[in-house]
């Protein structure tokens, strides 16, 4: 949009006003006046505005964080598929099975007292629930190669092979 357009209209207006001034009774003056007022604030609050809407992060140096209207980075840009979240059906599950013979079983013991102020660690516990946790281990291997390296008595060069892992 051309502001500087409807301020030179404004002026023209103004311009309209002030040559008919002595021909035009004074409320209505008054009204002209305070519209072409009103309009300059207008324009200049638009002017403004506008300015402010067309920077963001990517064209200023405003910081991400002020942006507006733009989805976040990491907001995923890909709509709705209408399925519902988690597994579907028809899709054969599979989850770790519990294991025999674990290599470690740890007991934990009651620990406090109870309602009636008997030690919980003192009574015989019959119910057992397990789960099991199953860690994995990643474990680092490193090769060093050693090639043999010779050097040439004919052409005092060094001779070693290109060896790769």
């Amino acid at each position: 949009m051309d502001y500087q357009k409807i301020r030179n209209k404004i002026a023209e207006g103004k311009a309209i006003v002030e040559k008919y001034k002595d021909e035009t009774p004074q409320p209505v003056l008054e009204v002209c006046y305070s519209m072409f007022d009103i309009n300059e604030m207008l324009v200049d609050k638009l002017e403004e505005l506008d300015n402010k809407i067309s920077k963001n992060s990517r064209n200023s140096s405003r910081p991400p964080s002020k942006d507006e209207n733009l989805p976040k980075r990491n907001q995923s840009l890909r709509g709705k598929s209408g399925k519902k979240s988690g597994g579907q059906d028809g899709h054969s599950g599979s989850t770790l099975k519990k294991v025999e013979n674990p290599n470690t079983v740890i007991q934990h013991p009651l620990k406090g007292k109870c309602k009636c102020g008997q030690n919980l660690s003192q009574l015989t516990s019959t119910m057992h629930s397990s789960r099991q946790v199953f860690e994995v281990e990643i474990v680092n291997t490193v090769t060093e190669l050693l090639p043999p390296t010779q050097w040439s008595p004919l052409f005092s060069i060094k001779i070693s092979p290109s060896v790769t892992g």
